[in-house]
């Protein structure tokens, strides 16, 4: 079972050099023990070899809020608002760097990606394809409107689900990574928070409705739902795993044989986004900093 294994305050110092002080922690990826953090006004780089002992490596400033990261080797792809797509060199994580920015004319929150193709939640400029063959030169090379604005989106295989604040949630078919097709709406009745992909099934947060199950390759109806926790917002998937953030600072978190148990990881603070790292949980709190959950195989 999941248990809290503990809490760490994440929140960095900037030097009065920094425009903006990282004051909200958006998201969390931990990749060979050094944590990628999110925040109003960068992104900290942080050595959590020991949890229980963090240790500030590099501080990346970027003026407004980080929503997104993904990492690819020594690279950072990061999702940063009306700042558009900031690509940055993480090799020395000391000293992480800025080499390309693209700017859209949206809000960028989230990212997808599927081999050299990075696809942009852009807010109400709709979903974005850039290609990545040239890091230094990012460009744009579709571009599809939306009825609503473009919250998150996750790519599943050869499928890209998209969740809308208005429109709910469609599917776009990947049979050419580099110009998506739309291809069915699912049955949402109403906006949608956060999609995630485990194998074949989709999965989408519908705030108070709860979390829906779907099976798009066969139809576009709810399989089934996952009663809400008050209310599911944001989801993580992986490894057959699913966390859903909930309002109140409570995680529902769905194993492999389907059970659900639910967690208050915060008392006072909201939480965010999370992510998985093998058997661990790293989840966003946003004026405090990070919760740590461990997956206990003995318990």
């Amino acid at each position: 079972m999941w248990t809290v294994f503990l809490f760490l305050v994440a929140l960095v110092q900037p030097t009065q050099d920094d425009l903006a002080a990282a004051t909200r922690t958006q998201f969390i990826v931990v990749r060979d023990e050094i944590a990628y953090v999110a925040q109003s006004g960068g992104m900290v780089l942080r050595d959590v070899e020991d949890p229980i002992r963090p240790r500030d490596l590099g501080w990346l400033p970027v003026p407004g809020a980080i929503h997104d990261i993904l990492l690819d080797e020594s690279i950072a792809l990061l999702a940063a608002g009306t700042r558009g797509l900031i690509i940055a060199d993480v090799s020395d994580p000391m000293e992480p760097f800025e080499i390309a920015r693209l700017n859209t004319d949206g809000r960028t929150k989230r990212l997808a990606r599927k081999g050299r193709w990075l696809y942009l939640a852009d807010g109400m400029n709709g979903l974005l394809v850039v290609d990545l063959e040239n890091l230094e030169e990012p460009r744009i090379v579709a571009r599809s409107s939306t009825s609503g604005e473009v919250r998150a989106l996750a790519v599943g295989d050869d499928l890209l689900a998209v969740a809308e604040a208005h429109g709910g949630l469609r599917v776009f078919s990947l049979e050419r990574p580099d110009a998506p097709r739309d291809w069915r709406r699912m049955r949402t009745e109403g906006a949608v928070r956060d999609v995630c992909f485990v194998e074949e099934r989709l999965y989408a947060a519908l705030g108070n409705r709860g979390t829906a199950i779907f099976e798009p390759r066969t139809s576009t109806e709810i399989v089934r739902t996952i009663e809400a926790e008050r209310s599911a917002q944001q989801l993580a998937c992986a490894g057959g795993r699913l966390a859903i953030s909930s309002l109140g600072s409570t995680v529902q978190l769905i194993d492999r044989d389907s059970s659900v148990q639910t967690m208050r990881v915060h008392r006072s603070a909201p939480i965010g986004r999370a992510s998985f790292n093998g058997g661990q949980l790293w989840i966003a709190v946003y004026v405090a900093g990070m919760v740590l959950l461990r997956w206990d195989e003995e318990s």
